[in-house]
């Protein structure tokens, strides 16, 4: 028992804060046995029908990462009164391109361009179905909004504590970095 927003028969599950942020979680929830006598791609099909057809009874659809688009058909099609909202991490094909800019060899740069339009394409259609897109800098915010200017997007920063995460006081023998954000 708790205090929530949804009410008593929400036709969907409602967690409590510990419990949405424990590992209690099951990632084996939309799990399927390979089966080595059937295509591949047949039964990745079946796999992505299961999800579809749950979208299909869904309020809401969070998508924790962009990268998860190309994984769905329209599911505004299957479910028109859908809430789906996105938090985008990164724009991914902005990575794509700048990792395609720090390549020296001319076929890896050729694939991340490839790789980088394909996800273009798929983040900014991902992103018009969406109700909100989170980011998490201006920059991506202002880059949605070039692409898709009635989108609704929202700035999240991702901080860390850098009082937290101070270095050792003695010396390593090789030097580190951690990096987060754009």
């Amino acid at each position: 028992d708790g205090i929530s927003i949804y009410p008593l028969g929400t036709p969907f599950p409602v967690y409590c804060h510990k419990c949405w942020w424990g590992d209690g979680w099951d990632p084996t929830s939309y799990k399927m046995d390979y089966d080595k006598s059937k295509p591949f791609l047949e039964q990745f099909k079946e796999l992505k029908q299961e999800i579809n057809n749950d979208i299909e009874t869904s309020q809401l659809l969070w998508l924790d990462f962009s990268t998860l688009f190309p994984f769905f058909s329209n599911p505004r099609k299957a479910n028109p009164s859908l809430r789906i909202f996105c938090n985008a991490h990164n724009i991914e094909y902005r990575v794509l391109e700048r990792m395609r800019n720090l390549t020296k060899d001319k076929l890896e740069q050729n694939w991340l361009a490839c790789q980088a339009a394909v996800m273009r394409s798929a983040e900014l259609e991902g992103f018009s179905y969406c109700d909100l897109v989170i980011t998490c800098s201006e920059q991506d915010k202002q880059e949605v909004l070039l692409n898709l200017p009635n989108a609704n997007v929202e700035v999240i920063p991702n901080g860390v504590d850098i009082n937290y995460f101070i270095p050792e006081s003695c010396p390593t023998e090789h030097p580190s970095l951690i990096y987060t954000g754009n």
